[in-house]
């Protein structure tokens, strides 16, 4: 489950709200746009039960897949659902923060990519 929220840049400096937590499970992925482009933080918490699934009010079927990775650097592929498609470059992560440049792709690009170069490199 992924819930976001907002935050304030002060003197290009992050201030993230404190976070109540929905749910025993919450993985919280937040995007901004600083100066330098666009940044993502990603925080992840520990799943201790089943009970967040009666809190779901959807779901989305996920195929992602890896076209590159160089040290801390990486390009993946996603589908979500059967409606977008996109294209991520991913920088290294300094601290919590880490430059992610992503892009809405054909979703018949997309399922090619999958197909022909990802090929065992997907997740499902």
């Amino acid at each position: 489950m992924r819930v976001g929220y907002k935050a304030a840049l002060t003197n290009d400096l992050l201030t993230l709200p404190t976070l109540q937590p929905l749910s025993p499970c919450m993985s919280v992925r937040e995007k901004f746009e600083l100066d330098n482009g666009p940044v993502e933080i990603e925080r992840k918490f520990l799943v201790a039960s089943d009970e967040w699934r009666q809190l779901a009010v959807r779901s989305v079927r996920l195929r992602d897949g890896l076209i590159a990775a160089h040290k801390d650097r990486k390009v993946r592929i996603r589908i979500a659902g059967d409606h977008i498609a996109t294209v991520a470059i991913k920088g290294p992560r300094i601290g919590i923060a880490q430059a992610e440049f992503e892009y809405e792709i054909p979703i018949p690009d997309a399922e090619r990519m999958l197909s022909t170069i990802c090929q065992d490199d997907t997740l499902e």
